[in-house]
């Protein structure tokens, strides 16, 4: 055999595996449940996203690929061709009764990245709404506390509070939120204290600041 005609068979020899592993490569399967944050709670009806993300110089486009809608028993699959090129896939959750991190910057982004070309299980979670009720008592000699801005809240601000005023804020769900209070008299920063709640979604925890 000729020079020529063996490089000719070797580059038919070396096409064929090169091009069974791309086509193995592009297509991926996805699956697994919806849970709230820190329980079992199965959320059914959530839309889940399959997206792939650019990465540019300042921020992060999502692109869309494909969605579901997680069933009865909290269960979503995808299987999709996608294209063999540099660009990671991400899926999540989202539901009008649950954060997202697309609507707020207190929800983390989604950590769950899916890989190309591969049969996978992800499980993935949401977490709830839940409220806070503050109470404030005058018991340390102040005349106010300011509270700072409370994770989770529609505001975008923190507010005042004394006794007889009552305040209450959306906030993270199944979560242990941390309130930071400024204790005030006149116009002098007299103090900080901070208080720890544990929240439970969809209910309503209730804590008293004192100043």
């Amino acid at each position: 055999m000729n020079k020529k005609a063996m490089t000719y068979f070797l580059s038919i020899v070396l096409l064929i595996p090169l091009s069974c592993e791309r086509e193995r490569g592009t297509y991926t399967k996805i699956k697994g449940t919806v849970r709230e944050y820190n329980s079992d709670k199965i959320v059914e009806n959530a839309l889940v996203k399959l997206v792939f993300l650019q990465y540019l110089k300042f921020t992060v486009i999502e692109h869309i690929m494909d969605t579901v809608r997680s069933d009865h028993n909290g269960n979503y699959s995808f299987e999709i061709n996608t294209e063999a090129d540099d660009n990671e896939l991400l899926v999540y959750a989202e539901t009008e009764q649950h954060f997202s991190h697309n609507a707020t910057s207190d929800v983390p982004e989604p950590e769950t990245h899916a890989l190309r070309g591969v049969n996978q299980h992800i499980d993935l979670e949401v977490i709830p709404f839940a409220w806070l009720k503050i109470n404030a008592v005058n018991s340390l000699g102040n005349d106010f506390a300011w509270v700072n801005r409370i994770e989770g809240s529609n505001s975008s601000y923190g507010f005042h509070i004394r006794e007889g005023v009552q305040k209450i804020r959306r906030t993270l769900g199944n979560s242990e939120i941390t309130i930071y209070c400024f204790l005030h008299k006149r116009d002098d920063l007299t103090g900080i204290n901070s208080y720890t709640v544990q929240t439970i979604a969809r209910d309503t925890s209730e804590i008293t600041i004192h100043y």
